[in-house]
């Protein structure tokens, strides 16, 4: 009898992986994606307090009660002009538009007005010297409201202002609002090319809105 001694073991079998080509792709693919997204949320984390800023900063008409008046100063397009976003609760209002006698408070006698409609819409004031004379004309909506025409040498000394700017401001409507305050200098007596502020009345442009 014949014994065979030899011993066979049976080895594990290996399986061995295959990663093609189309596999490397694809995990390529998901991992550039994880990491743009993850860079974008990471942007816009930072980019947010900033927005915020920004926001408080932009000029934006805020109407928390309606039957008040509010107003904010818009960015100018051009630089002889002045625009404003406004909203009126009711039409027992006015503008008003001077352009002579303008003191340093209070109104006076002569002047421009048109009444304003109710709602919200864009008021604007547009002063440019010409050759034939110096021109104010301020539209509600690039549609004409006042118009007044001055000589070619009016306002050429320079002037001080007082432009309502700043947040979304409200009023009660029960007294006048200035927009717009410009006082013209006067003229040096004795120095050619001088000028300087006066205490008293003088030219400039007036733009305020008034209660019926």
């Amino acid at each position: 009898m014949n014994i065979d001694k030899s011993i066979r073991t049976s080895r594990p079998r290996l399986f061995r992986l295959q990663v093609g080509l189309r596999h490397i792709l694809l995990l390529t693919l998901c991992v550039g994606a994880w990491v743009a997204n993850w860079t974008n949320q990471s942007q816009i984390a930072k980019l947010k307090p900033r927005l915020a800023t920004l926001q408080k900063l932009a000029p934006e008409l805020i109407v928390s009660d309606p039957s008040r008046i509010a107003i904010v100063l818009l960015d100018s397009k051009w630089y002889s002009e002045l625009r404003w976003d406004v909203y009126v609760p009711s039409s027992n209002f006015q503008l008003c538009l001077a352009a002579r006698d303008i003191a340093e408070s209070g109104y006076p006698d002569q002047y421009e007005n048109v009444l304003l409609p109710k709602g919200r819409y864009e008021l604007q004031i547009q002063e440019v010297s010409q050759t034939d004379g110096f021109r104010i004309r301020v539209t509600q909506n690039e549609e004409s409201l006042l118009d007044i025409a001055e000589t070619p040498t009016f306002g050429s000394n320079g002037s001080s202002s007082f432009i309502r700017t700043g947040p979304s401001l409200q009023f009660d409507g029960l007294t006048e609002i200035d927009l717009l305050r410009r006082r013209f200098m006067v003229p040096v007596p004795g120095s050619p090319g001088s000028s300087r502020t006066t205490i008293g009345p003088t030219k400039g442009v007036l733009l305020w809105i008034k209660p019926n």
